[in-house]
């Protein structure tokens, strides 16, 4: 059975590419993502979270 956790180093870059793709993000694609599905709706809660955006928590949930 292969060992499924990561790595630091692996963790590290996940947590970066997160926080650089939450500080990327405009308002109106995030908007864009609340609107779908509950795969996008999440998404933009985790971007908009992180970047710790105002406008969003309330709708996103």
């Amino acid at each position: 059975m292969p060992n499924c956790s990561r790595t630091s180093l692996e963790r590290t870059r996940l947590l970066q590419s997160l926080r650089l793709d939450a500080e990327a993000i405009t308002d109106e694609e995030a908007e864009v993502l609340v609107d779908r599905d509950w795969r996008s709706r999440l998404t933009a809660a985790w971007l908009t979270g992180l970047d710790h955006r105002q406008p969003f928590p309330r709708r996103a949930g």
